[in-house]
């Protein structure tokens, strides 16, 4: 596989359009062992994807380990045996330089734990196949921290703005974000909102795209992806929808038949308004078992068949290369 690169408002891999259709994999180290790796991963291939998004995989401990970078190891290796590529999202570091427990992030935080985290990881040799994580084209997108929050001032595009350089000074040759946020943070000034908390993140020369997380109702979709692909066309650099999708514990979308509608006019609006492509939340085995009157979450499997196979008409998009030939 080639390095996955921009050009314009799209991704291109081998010179070509390449759209990243994939699913988010929560809980792929959670236990870490490569039996439960290759259950996601399997499960991606089986729903046609293209890319998986790996996050929250650094486990209970929330440390930077031998035993958990051993397990990424593995997932990269095996991402790759398939064809998949890997966004590679180290939200989790936020919690281990705070101590919490969860990937929200106070700011500011201290600059040199992250430069010494990323120095340490673009340099990593996977213990599997030897290849170095700066050089490795399976990680196709590199996210910072996401879903952060407003907290005044510069203080975020400050802190992307150095991070995203730092880890571009190591020579990692992937595509690098700040990660998915509401989308009125990554707009600048001139796409205004009822949030005054614009922060032009595409104006930093080392951030390469933009994501959202786009929990909302279709007409809030409406009205601020147009502000997206605005702003994506002016700067000249991708957004993308890196996490999406609807809780069957909610009653509203508890049949599958609800959340199947809800999933491709959240799709739809995406690519309407330029979105370069799709993640869902969430690849598991978890559905609403109308007989016992318990489960759900936001799983996406055999068991939701409907939203099942509308993820896999979508993984067919037109303007989708399909999964690489493994080398």
């Amino acid at each position: 596989m080639a390095f996955v690169q921009t050009s314009g408002t799209k991704f291109t891999l081998d010179g070509q359009v390449w759209v990243p259709m994939g699913g988010t994999t929560y809980d792929i180290s959670w236990p870490r062992t490569n039996a439960n790796a290759d259950s996601y991963i399997n499960a991606a291939v089986a729903m046609d994807l293209n890319i998986i998004r790996i996050v929250n995989f650094f486990g209970d401990d929330l440390g930077l380990n031998e035993a958990q970078w051993a397990h990424a190891d593995y997932i990269l290796n095996k991402a790759n045996s398939v064809g998949l590529k890997v966004l590679l999202d180290l939200s989790d570091y936020c919690a281990v330089t705070t101590n919490m427990t969860s990937i929200s992030c106070p700011f500011p935080v201290n600059r040199q734990n992250w430069y010494d985290f990323v120095d340490w990881l673009f340099a990593r040799t996977n213990t599997v196949n030897g290849r170095l994580y700066k050089n490795d084209d399976t990680i196709a997108i590199i996210a910072i921290v996401g879903e952060v929050g407003d907290h005044g001032g510069t203080v975020l595009r400050d802190f992307y703005s150095d991070v995203s350089a730092r880890i571009k000074a190591t020579g990692a040759q992937q595509i690098v974000h700040a990660g998915g946020q509401i989308p009125e943070i990554s707009l600048s000034s001139d796409w205004t909102t009822t949030w005054g908390i614009q922060q032009d993140m595409l104006s930093i020369p080392t951030i390469d795209c933009i994501s959202t997380h786009p929990y909302y109702t279709h007409q809030n979709m409406r009205d601020l992806f147009p502000l997206l692909q605005g702003y994506s066309q002016e700067k000249n650099k991708p957004w993308f929808i890196e996490e999406f999708g609807y809780n069957q514990t909610d009653q509203a979308a508890r049949r599958d038949s609800t959340r199947e509608v809800y999933m491709r006019l959240a799709y739809n609006l995406g690519f309407k308004y330029g979105s370069a492509g799709a993640i869902f939340w969430n690849i598991d085995s978890g559905y609403y078992n109308f007989d016992t009157n318990s489960g759900g979450g936001f799983g996406v499997n055999p068991n939701t068949p409907l939203v099942f196979n509308t993820v896999k008409r979508f993984a067919k998009y037109k303007t989708y290369l399909p999964r690489r030939p493994v080398d």
